[in-house]
């Protein structure tokens, strides 16, 4: 009986994960759709948006984000910042999210994935570098608050893992929500 009852809690858990992402999604995108018919780099966040909602979904049921997500999203990207006119600063933040989370990866003895990886590099070529860096630091900063307190709740310990998609996306669509992210 308690395995049912734990088992109710984690789908409960992971359903209320998944519409607080939906919910933080539709922010971004009302933010972002009134640039649409003004920029071609507006089109290109919401795209970056709906890539990260799939990653975060997936992130939160699996604690996996797939190669289907992340290799078409990158394939897009390569020309949608080359339509936007931002190929070199795209393909350059990309190998600097590659990089950074590499080190990421390092420095947290393996507790941040592969598709951790992918998911901040296709982030990396749709934002510019700047962009990117500050949607790294709010989100670790953002995963690092709810680490902290779901151990003081006594919900988790220092070596359960979480899913960090749903951290990127509430990153970018916060730095979005301030003006932070720039429609050119």
């Amino acid at each position: 009986m308690e395995r049912v009852l734990e088992k109710k809690n984690i789908n409960l858990r992971k359903l209320t994960a998944a519409i607080i992402c939906i919910v933080v999604w539709t922010a971004g995108t009302i933010k972002t759709a009134g640039f649409l018919n003004m920029s071609k780099m507006a089109a290109a966040i919401e795209v970056l948006l709906i890539v990260q909602l799939l990653a975060a979904l997936w992130d939160i049921n699996d604690m996996t984000i797939p190669l289907k997500i992340t290799v078409p999203a990158l394939s897009a990207g390569v020309g949608i910042v080359a339509l936007t006119g931002r190929f070199s600063e795209g393909m350059a933040a990309s190998i600097v999210a590659f990089i950074l989370m590499k080190l990421l990866t390092i420095i947290s003895r393996n507790q941040v994935g592969g598709g951790d990886i992918a998911i901040m590099t296709v982030t990396g070529l749709y934002t510019g570098i700047s962009t990117l860096i500050s949607i790294l630091f709010t989100a670790v900063t953002l995963a690092g608050i709810f680490s902290t307190i779901f151990i003081l709740c006594g919900k988790a310990h220092k070596k359960t893992e979480i899913p960090f998609a749903p951290f990127i996306l509430s990153a970018t669509v916060m730095l979005i929500l301030i003006g932070y992210v720039q429609y050119i």
